[in-house]
């Protein structure tokens, strides 16, 4: 039966992949037109974003170093080359053309605008410390922020943000660094010369290096880059050094990281920010420094299916929990057919945050010391159940039936054998294995642990886990 699924695993996730006549391109449309797809991956690589295959999956790089030599060894030889993660190694060819590499419908240029007002931002801040006094944006010229970009003071990826899109950003958003720039000095008492403003350098792509080494020092899956500390922009001190940072584990990282930002004493070293638009007044939020103020939520209930669904009607599997007397839900699906699972918030009908699988296997070891299986692990179990396999069959009740003793075995397996078409079996039952997993933690651990794992998988998705590190988001007021 399921060879039924070999054959046609290709037509589920067909899409353009990178193979090497791709990746020699620039991008053709997407957030990073115009820019090489070779610097794209780069850069993929060394902030630590997880890669979509063709397969559908994600796949993490772990060894940083030898995937970036290997891409410059193909700019000399236009070769594929290997890369490496935790338990895996692909081909270079095995990664999907997604919008990142101007695959899909595109985005416009949101990603690369982005990138030029947070660069702006650090040359906006040394400007005004440089000028002395300005009382709006408009006593800032041009020759002010050409003088302050040519600094050594501001640290940016000049070939990703240059000078000329800098100065391009718009009257509003010139407006918005303006006021922001004001701020941080005056919050943060900064003087001339005292603060490095970075974006994008290699002084910030090293602070979320070292993030990944304290990840694996733990033997916890990476988390992603903004997830750990969103910080926009970052300020240091300019003899700061970061190798003087705590990396044995992910907490003592993060301890590492409150007291140089000035959050435990007064003297800050290097801070994280992140920024948004601001129209006439700014807002300083703390996030990530007391966990005993990080939001907690109290679990209500897991379900395998929707109130009028049944457990085989649809793919999906939800969680139901509240903060107060507010009340929420969740979904637990894959990102698309057979591809990692994730738990999603949702909010008066759309999609807000959640976590994705590796965060959920980092929550099962912190909370329940239990191991969640991999993707991969997940998907040769529903290959199993496809095919018949008696013992896999067996352990798919046993898995239900912890969650809901009502469903009978022969129920089970009649649903089963109602499934004529194997590829669409497979990937229903893929899917809701995840969910099931899942639901199997909650309801056979304790209501503390309960509270304590959606608390997790919630506050991971507004960068407040107990593995994110402090930062200030400055805001409009």
């Amino acid at each position: 039966m399921i060879k039924s699924f070999i054959e046609y695993r290709s037509t589920l996730t067909e899409a353009p992949y990178l193979d090497p006549s791709e990746l020699k391109k620039d991008a053709s449309g997407g957030p990073n037109k115009g820019r090489a797809r070779t610097e794209i991956l780069a850069a993929k690589i060394k902030n630590s974003e997880p890669l979509t295959l063709k397969t559908g999956e994600e796949f993490l790089v772990t060894d940083i170093e030898s995937a970036l030599a290997s891409i410059e060894q193909f700019k000399r030889d236009g070769k594929s080359f290997k890369l490496i993660g935790k338990n895996k190694e692909i081909s270079s060819s095995q990664i999907k053309k997604t919008e990142d590499f101007g695959g899909g419908s595109g985005a416009g240029g949101g990603t690369i605008n982005t990138a030029y007002r947070e660069a702006a931002q650090c040359v906006w801040t040394q400007a005004l410390l440089e000028k002395g006094s300005a009382k709006t944006h408009e006593d800032i010229s041009v020759n002010d922020l050409t003088k302050a970009f040519n600094s050594k003071y501001v640290s940016l990826n000049i070939n990703k943000t240059p000078l000329e899109n800098i100065l391009d950003i718009g009257d509003a958003w010139n407006k918005s660094s303006f006021l922001t720039a004001q701020f941080i000095i005056n919050d943060l008492k900064l003087k001339k010369n005292q603060m490095v403003f970075h974006h994008d350098d290699d002084f910030m792509n090293k602070i979320y290096s070292l993030k990944t080494k304290a990840f694996n020092n733990d033997g916890l899956a990476n988390m992603t880059n903004d997830k750990w500390n969103p910080g926009d922009i970052w300020l240091s001190t300019p003899d700061f050094n970061l190798d003087s940072l705590d990396i044995s584990s992910i907490e003592a990282l993060n301890n590492s990281i409150l007291e140089v930002g000035g959050y435990t004493n007064k003297s800050i070293q290097l801070i994280g920010i992140s920024l948004k638009a601001i129209k006439n007044a700014v807002t300083k939020v703390v996030m990530n420094v007391n966990p005993a103020s990080t939001p907690k939520y109290k679990f209500v209930a897991g379900k395998i299916s929707s109130n009028k669904g049944t457990w085989d009607s649809s793919k999906q599997s939800y969680l139901y929990f509240k903060q107060g007397e507010s009340n929420f839900k969740a979904d637990i699906r894959t990102n698309s057919a057979l591809s990692t699972h994730k738990v999603e918030l949702i909010v008066k009908g759309a999609r807000g945050g959640g976590a994705g699988w590796g965060e959920l296997m980092n929550l099962s070891k912190e909370v329940y010391k239990k191991t969640l299986p991999s993707n991969i692990e997940i998907r040769d179990f529903a290959e199993k159940i496809v095919s018949g396999n008696s013992a896999a069959v067996e352990k798919f009740i046993e898995l239900l039936q912890s969650i809901d003793s009502n469903i009978s075995a022969a129920e089970i397996k009649r649903k089963l054998k109602q499934h004529d078409d194997d590829l669409k079996a497979l990937v229903w039952i893929h899917s809701k294995l995840g969910g099931l997993y899942i639901i199997q933690l909650f309801v056979t651990g304790t209501q503390k642990q309960a509270d304590r794992f959606i608390s997790g998988i919630i506050n991971y998705g507004s960068s407040q886990s107990s593995n994110s590190s402090a930062h200030i988001v400055l805001k409009q007021g």
